[in-house]
């Protein structure tokens, strides 16, 4: 059988693509790709079929495997997961969509061990390239993950081959190094786009520090967000490049993200969280109005002076201020063990939440934030690793929007977010996360029972009142999900280089249809 029978013969098969969105699920065409050139093939054919590249599929809140039209065929690109070209001395390499976070993460400590893998909340089976491409975030030191591309191939809808300048000019070691190339910078128009099928980016890496550590904030109950982005902005201020991003936790999402304790009344029905419960839970746990968790990453001297100073600027504002790096973990996890033989085994359960805690801080993935996608029909697990929010038919949809690190600006936000639940009867589970000196990339899960007709409603009206709400104050999100790109049409109504660009290069609209363009 030739390559391009056996191409075909995928595509007739069909698979079922449930997602987190609470969309319409059903079967669709894929096709799984190994190969560049079968892509090629696939584009310069002639038809009517129209394509969606996926890299893994597990982009919780966004579509998951879901493409933009019913009669689109899936690329699944999860079987191109090369980690090629990888430079010890400068700390560069490059991955294909396929490679997760756990692929490059166990190729980095089995090469040295130099480097941080640049990882998110998503879980270790999210794409490298996926998260970048759809220019995502994290809390390690590099913190704007499409910011670390430093070149990228692509194919064009026409099957042509896009390299950034550099690589084309036959300098691929200078573009591994140097992001902006010669001449005109299009590698970001791959960025949330149907431009083209990326398939390589070569990416930065964070040197391992040689001291890790971090830091757990308590805020003071009645402290305003105001105050606390004050302190925060002093921080960075101060010790940027030493800190990674900071996050900011209402008592809303500290809650949520302990699913596994939560009562069967908030899990079953639609209600929002009670405050009764809530104000109860936060007595037993000890949950304050807003919780701060970051981490310093520098040398050990400067370890010492940093979180002094982090202690110090936060003292006015915090109930308790808690440090942990691995040398006082270890002296945690003997208590703990010695704990379970007197029948103390919260003592166990705290050490695996900082252990999983100092794990992604030190740049390896775990899933032990999917638990909060769990809330509203919680499934038993016994551990971490049996987290799938798409398999376990978990309902999420992310409102993520932009704001200007001031504190009279979060403020803002904060009571917006807090009106509209209240309107919807939703829970306002709000992260702030501070990601340099500038502005504050908000996530908000929107959490329902998928299998409720009336929560799935809910969920996609709230969405809604907070987008329509949040623009009025020109608070406006950094990335949209298939439910939501009309409010992107909506705000650019005349993209007219874009359209032209889109227009040269796939004149019949054949890939990724209504993806960031009409």
């Amino acid at each position: 059988m030739s390559e391009s029978d056996q191409i075909e013969k995928k595509r007739v098969q069909t698979h079922f693509f449930p997602n987190t969105l609470g969309l319409n699920e059903v079967d669709r065409k894929i096709i799984f790709i190994s190969k560049e050139k079968e892509i090629i093939e696939l584009l310069k054919e002639n038809g009517n079929a129209s394509y969606y590249p996926i890299s893994t599929g597990h982009n919780w809140g966004y579509g998951c495997l879901t493409p933009t039209q019913d009669n689109a065929i899936i690329l699944n690109l999860s079987q191109m997961n090369q980690i090629s070209d990888f430079d010890d001395e400068l700390g560069t390499l490059r991955v294909g969509p396929g490679v997760t976070y756990q692929q490059l993460a166990d190729f980095l400590k089995n090469n040295g061990d130099r480097w941080l893998c640049p990882i998110h909340g998503g879980g270790p089976e999210c794409s490298v390239l996926g998260n970048s491409i759809e220019r995502g975030f994290g809390i390690t030191p590099y913190t704007d993950h499409f910011h670390s591309v430093q070149s990228l191939r692509a194919i064009l809808p026409n099957g042509k081959i896009y390299e950034s300048p550099l690589r084309k000019m036959g300098f691929p070691k200078l573009a591994d190094t140097f992001r902006w190339g010669v001449g005109p910078y299009l590698d970001g128009i791959f960025t949330q786009s149907n431009f083209g099928v990326v398939t390589e980016i070569s990416l930065a890496l964070a040197a391992k520090a040689e001291h890790t550590e971090m830091f757990f904030i308590h805020i003071k109950n009645n402290i305003s967000i105001h105050e606390i982005i004050n302190v925060v902005k002093i921080i960075f201020h101060k010790f940027e490049g030493n800190i990674g991003g900071i996050n900011i936790m209402n008592d809303y999402r500290i809650y949520s993200m302990m699913a596994d304790k939560l009562s069967g009344d908030v899990i079953e029905n639609s209600r929002p969280i009670d405050r009764k419960i809530l104000d109860k839970a936060k007595k037993l746990f000890g949950i304050t109005d807003w919780t701060i968790v970051g981490a310093v990453y520098s040398s050990k001297n400067c370890a010492r002076v940093i979180s002094k100073e982090i202690k110090k600027n936060f003292r006015p504002i915090a109930k308790r201020t808690f440090f942990i790096h691995r040398k006082k973990l270890k002296i945690i996890k003997t208590i703990a063990d010695l704990g379970i033989k007197f029948g103390f085994t919260h003592l166990k359960e705290i050490y695996h939440k900082l252990e999983a805690g100092m794990q992604f801080t030190e740049g390896t993935p775990n899933k032990n934030a999917l638990r909060l996608a769990y809330l509203r029909n919680l499934k038993h697990f016994e551990n971490d690793e049996d987290l799938d929010p798409t398999k376990d038919n978990c309902g999420i949809i992310w409102y993520s929007p932009l704001i200007e690190l001031k504190g009279n600006r979060a403020q803002e936000y904060v009571e917006m977010v807090e009106r509209v639940a209240k309107k919807c009867q939703s829970d306002p589970l709000i992260t702030l996360s501070a990601l340099n000196p500038r502005h504050i990339d908000s996530t908000i899960p929107i959490l329902f029972n998928k299998e409720n007709h009336s929560d799935v409603k809910k969920a996609h009206h709230f969405y809604n009142c907070l987008i329509t709400e949040g623009a009025k104050q020109e608070f406006f999100p950094y990335r949209f999900g298939l439910n939501s790109f009309k409010y992107f049409f909506e705000r650019i109504e005349d993209n007219q280089l874009a359209k032209e660009i889109k227009k040269a290069i796939d004149p019949d609209n054949r890939l990724s249809p209504g993806r960031y363009l009409k």
